[in-house]
């Protein structure tokens, strides 16, 4: 299974759309309503690590105003994971 973390509503309609099209059949997109990654969604995605069932987890924001500030923020919270 291939888990997809995407923004907003109409990212995962297209990214759902997209992955049928590509005949992609276990996957699951989830919305998390903004290019931050609350507490919950980090702990959601430390427990997707470990589960043996997910072969790839999959994180799509886009970078609405400044592009360098949206992949320092995202790698920041994604270093969080460790700890």
């Amino acid at each position: 299974m291939i888990k997809i973390y995407v923004e907003g509503k109409s990212d995962k309609i297209f990214l759902d759309l997209l992955c049928k099209n590509l005949k992609i059949d276990e996957f699951e997109t989830i919305p998390i309503g903004g290019n931050n990654l609350s507490s919950s969604d980090l702990k959601s995605i430390k427990e997707d690590i470990s589960d043996m069932r997910i072969e790839k987890i999959c994180i799509i924001f886009d970078a609405d105003d400044d592009y360098q500030k949206t992949k320092e923020n995202l790698q920041q919270q994604l270093k969080n994971l460790q700890n």
